[in-house]
């Protein structure tokens, strides 16, 4: 008889978590964590989202976490990474989304399928007994109600599942840049939807990227900008849900995609205006040494002409001088016949 494959047990925490040794964090332009320490870090993080003393599981909604307790948990962070003040809302949104998992998988493994009695008999491994009895009894109102069967339809229509396991979009998404491959969310979306020998994981990706590239076959390659193949990603699988920017995992939200796109278009726009002014400077340097060099062929020219004058007004005035000597000769000598004939 085969033997049942044992679950895996809570996981461990980072072994120089609070010992005054700091962890290096890497980060890409959405502030996402990569790197050698990422997959250490994101277990710390869960670590410290289901630990109900520093983060109670008793709030309905992670905006509704007081603000002391997300003073305490970026505090406990800092202390124990270089991570940048720039990154605080980053990381607080990553923790709120992994209670909020964190929720859910207790709902679904202690509370879904059981009697009142059965939930509130047992209190789930690394749950405090007052913050699950709160929880039982808040998941049995009809707000509660409503809002499961909500997002339970939500869940229904997503058909597409990823393939990428503990690895990060943001990890894979560096993997795909150090292999040359684009990482528009088309091209991500087909990598981590793909098996190791290429092909399609399931029927619905299949027909998914079969919309992708029809709508690209109809765009010139040359045309293919990331921006256009995401907008084109964008018309397939409709827009964002709430806070979530699909391809990208956990981190960015649309709001933050909107605006790193916003300086990535600044900084091109930017260049592009150094560049002209730069090709202008170029232009303006040529420019000048063209006038200078007309101002010095016009001087020269000017100085050329002013002499050509010159030796044509001095030859005339030569040629005007000799002509009246010899008229006088002429005049004298003709007196000097008639006085020769008296």
């Amino acid at each position: 008889m085969k033997k049942a494959r044992q679950a895996r047990g809570p996981a461990l925490g980072v072994a120089q978590w609070g010992s005054g040794k700091i962890m290096h964090l890497d980060f890409n332009s959405e502030w996402q964590v990569i790197g050698p320490n990422s997959n250490k870090f994101k277990t710390q993080l869960g670590i410290i989202a289901r630990n109900g003393h520093k983060v109670p599981l008793t709030y309905v909604e992670w905006i509704d976490m007081p603000e002391n307790i997300l003073k305490d948990i970026w505090k406990e962070v800092k202390d124990n990474t270089d991570a940048p003040d720039a990154y605080k809302s980053h990381c607080l949104r990553n923790i709120g989304k992994l209670w909020k998992n964190w929720k859910s998988r207790l709902k679904c493994d202690h509370y879904n399928n059981k009697t009142y009695v059965e939930r509130i008999a047992f209190t789930p491994p690394r749950v405090v007994a007052e913050q699950w009895r709160t929880l039982v009894a808040y998941w049995g109102t009809e707000e509660a109600k409503a809002t499961a069967e909500k997002n339970k339809t939500n869940r229904a229509q997503v058909s597409s599942v990823h393939r990428t396991g503990r690895t990060s979009f943001a990890i894979k998404r560096e993997q795909m840049k150090k292999k040359g491959k684009k990482t528009d969310r088309i091209s991500v979306f087909i990598e981590t939807r793909s098996k190791p020998d290429g092909s399609i994981a399931d029927p619905e990706s299949v027909e998914i990227i079969s919309q992708f590239h029809e709508r690209l076959s109809q765009i010139p390659k040359e045309q293919q900008t990331e921006a256009v193949r995401d907008q084109v990603f964008t018309e397939v699988m409709g827009p964002d849900g709430h806070g979530y920017v699909r391809t990208y995992g956990h981190g960015p939200s649309p709001a933050d995609l909107l605006r790193e796109n916003s300086r990535l278009n600044y900084e091109l726009v930017k260049e592009e205006l150094s560049r002209l002014q730069s090709n202008y400077d170029d232009l303006q340097c040529k420019y000048t040494d063209l006038q200078r060099k007309y101002d010095e062929m016009y001087s020269f020219m000017q100085r050329y002409f002013d002499g050509f004058a010159a030796e044509i007004h001095t030859s005339a005035s030569e040629q005007g001088s000799d002509a009246s000597s010899t008229q006088h000769l002429q005049h004298v000598d003709a007196d000097a016949e008639t006085d020769d004939d008296l």
